[in-house]
């Protein structure tokens, strides 16, 4: 194959390949022979063009990137956003249960609160008394 080896490759085989071969001109060139060593008269060539693959160029490199830094933006973005609605809604949360607590006239610490922490306390330091 000229433009990747120099010289003729004489072969019994009738199938030739080249899995790896690099970006460029090639002119394949065949000369047939028989057994008795009698050659035939012409030679039959082809002219291929081997390109880079995909993912080999510049902008190929390139547009994966800025692809790559999108998706992780889109991702982040929405991400975030989630977060807040979270926290939106556990702010309304806190803002029901106290106005319900206030409008009970138990205050921030009514007298369930206070319940439930003195038991807290008394299960987390072993002296519960029902």
């Amino acid at each position: 194959m000229t433009g990747l080896e120099e010289g003729w490759i004489q072969t019994d085989e009738r199938a030739v390949r080249y899995p790896s071969l690099p970006a460029g001109d090639y002119r394949f060139e065949v000369l047939a022979q028989t057994a008795e060593g009698v050659s035939s008269l012409a030679r039959l060539w082809f002219r291929s063009g081997c390109s880079r693959r995909g993912g080999a160029t510049l902008w190929s490199r390139m547009t994966e990137g800025v692809l790559v830094l999108v998706l992780l933006t889109t991702v982040w973005r929405w991400r975030v956003r989630q977060l807040l609605q979270r926290q939106q809604w556990l702010e309304s949360a806190v803002d029901e249960r106290r106005a319900n607590s206030m409008s009970k006239g138990q205050g921030a610490r009514g007298k369930g609160a206070r319940r439930k922490a003195k038991r807290i306390k008394e299960r987390v330091s072993g002296e519960y008394e029902p």
